[in-house]
């Protein structure tokens, strides 16, 4: 009742009792197992109903199991946080916001150095990095969180709060950029770009990676290519391979990072990967692969051993 309903009160009641919840919360009891447990057993478990989030703006979740103590969660957010507002649309294969987010500090990357991403597709990985770089907090563009309708709520310790976040946001010290070689993908990255505050920090263009030509020394590549389950380029082997001549000719100094399905496509890159992570987008099993670009031989670069 402290969130929900008023001290004292039958609203948002803790409590079974044969499942005659008090109250206007719409709970239900998930029962494991057929026909409904006595008292004292182990097997009942009650939630807030799906769908509440609507009506109350949060879920609340009561583990119930007819005697005390019970632990009590409840979902501050409402909507799932990697829903960072700014995305408009529904790109054919988006990458989730977080993932992206997660893949970038997985990288080590952290706004020193120059990022590309030459097949950004709906621009969340430049997006994402503009974000980090530009100290903006990720959800920062979100209107409604669901603890905006707990009682105790206090919007002016929320605005003192997102002022002082506010406080830190800078421009990008750091070139990043984002390329595609489809007009309609460009054309999204750069509504959901201007939708996250990014324009002065985010460049996006139309481009093809193998006409593209790095503006600094060295930096980070990032690449979600086309996967075979959602797009259905011509040749996937010719593109992966495409991608490894690229890499190993225009690239020499830069850390490329490639997210990839399967082993065999990761092989058409034709390159030695430094390090490999396993990664799901959605439900699609991934890898995430580092490589680590050089002009010559790893023998040249090195040097001769001292003796």
């Amino acid at each position: 009742s402290q969130f929900f309903g008023n001290p004292g009160g039958n609203e948002g009641k803790i409590g079974c009792g044969e499942c005659a919840h008090g109250g206007h919360l719409p709970l239900f009891c998930q029962q494991e197992g057929s026909g409904h447990r006595q008292p004292g057993s182990h097997g009942v478990r009650m939630h807030h109903q799906r769908g509440s989030e609507q009506q109350h703006g949060s879920h609340a979740h009561y583990p119930c199991s007819h005697f005390h103590p019970a632990d009590i969660s409840v979902d501050s957010s409402g909507a799932p946080l990697y829903k960072r507002g700014y995305r408009s649309g529904q790109p054919l294969a988006p990458l989730n916001e977080v993932l992206a987010a997660g893949i970038l500090m997985l990288s080590g990357w952290n706004a020193s150095s120059a990022l590309y991403d030459p097949m950004c597709g709906s621009g969340t990985i430049p997006v994402e990095a503009g974000l980090i770089a530009c100290r903006v907090p990720p959800g920062r563009f979100r209107k409604k969180y669901g603890f905006m309708k707990w009682k105790d709520y206090d919007r002016d310790l929320f605005r003192r709060v997102r002022e002082q976040c506010d406080s830190v946001i800078r421009k990008s010290p750091v070139e990043i950029r984002g390329s595609d070689v489809s007009e309609q993908a460009v054309r999204q990255s750069l509504i959901n770009v201007r939708n996250a505050g990014m324009a002065d920090s985010v460049k996006i263009e139309v481009a093809d990676f193998r006409n593209l030509e790095p503006l600094a020394g060295n930096g980070f590549l990032f690449l979600n290519p086309p996967y075979g389950e959602r797009l259905k380029p011509e040749d996937l082997n010719q593109l992966y391979g495409m991608i490894g001549t690229t890499l190993k000719h225009s690239y020499a100094g830069f850390r490329a990072w490639v997210i990839t399905p399967g082993r065999e496509l990761l092989t058409n890159i034709g390159l030695k990967t430094k390090s490999k992570q396993t990664l799901f987008n959605g439900s699609i099993e991934c890898i995430l692969a580092e490589f680590e670009l050089y002009s010559g031989t790893r023998k040249h670069r090195d040097g001769p051993k001292s003796t």
